[in-house]
């Protein structure tokens, strides 16, 4: 297993430099110190006016107490060789934690029947688009097998809707020995987003992509008043993260 992470990761290290762009510049030191070489390098899978499209599923992160899970669809165009334009919908899959369940157990025994419940925040869908910017593509031999990449850059804005149980969560610290139902409420922020993607073509139309993707909005938190008062709304901005696995298909 050790030396398998080892392999892995010499063959990360070393494939770094096979990474480059179209206009990149190469100095030789044994060429005058006044001279530029151009290296051409043939990119064998081309983006330039091209569509594409694609499905995607992954983890995700918004709240301590929520295990998140997200599907994501996908739609862009390549207007140049580096520079797309990307739309895409997420729809988020929510269910409690085991810190969710630990806390409502934990609190609920001993205390007369008083219910504390956990602040949850959760993404249930997400729309929005990106300015995608891919600089470096990388040709990587290994085992005698080639691999075509391409690293890119987005960032973009999306519309999220989604679901808080703050009033609850409120009334919970405040009710003495009351039961509480955790209920929640819907609500919508706009955020901005910024992602690394990392793009595998698998042939010519076939692509492969792993997305890391970051959404900043401000949403519905809680502000501790001090002991005895509980908590109030307040409005924070929290980050939240995607990590999806797509297939895609390239026009």
């Amino acid at each position: 297993m050790i030396s398998t992470k080892i392999l892995s990761l010499l063959i990360f290290i070393f494939s770094l430099n096979a990474f480059s762009g179209l206009k990149d510049v190469y100095k030789f030191r044994w060429l005058d110190k006044k001279k530029k070489v151009f290296v051409l390098q043939d990119k064998m899978h081309e983006n330039a006016k091209r569509f594409y499209i694609s499905v995607g599923y992954g983890p995700g992160k918004l709240s301590e107490f929520q295990a998140t899970s997200t599907l994501n669809a996908t739609a862009g165009y390549y207007f140049s060789e580096e520079w797309a334009f990307e739309a895409f919908y997420n729809h988020g899959l929510n269910s409690n934690n085991g810190a969710y369940d630990a806390v409502v157990r934990q609190t609920s025994g001993g205390t007369g029947g008083r219910t504390v419940l956990p602040h949850v925040q959760r993404y249930n869908n997400q729309i929005g688009g990106y300015l995608l910017w891919s600089p470096f593509y990388g040709k990587i031999n290994t085992f005698n097998l080639i691999f075509y990449v391409d690293l890119s850059f987005g960032l973009g804005v999306s519309m999220n809707n989604y679901s808080h149980n703050t009033n609850a969560t409120i009334q919970s610290g405040q009710s003495g020995t009351t039961q509480i139902l955790d209920s929640y409420e819907d609500d919508s922020a706009i955020s901005l987003n910024a992602k690394f993607q990392f793009m595998w073509h698998m042939t010519r139309h076939w692509k492969f992509k792993f997305d890391y993707a970051n959404y900043f909005a401000s949403i519905q938190s809680l502000d501790f008043q001090g002991a005895g008062k509980g908590h109030k709304k307040a409005d924070e901005i929290i980050g939240a993260h995607d990590l999806l696995f797509s297939i895609g298909y390239m026009f």
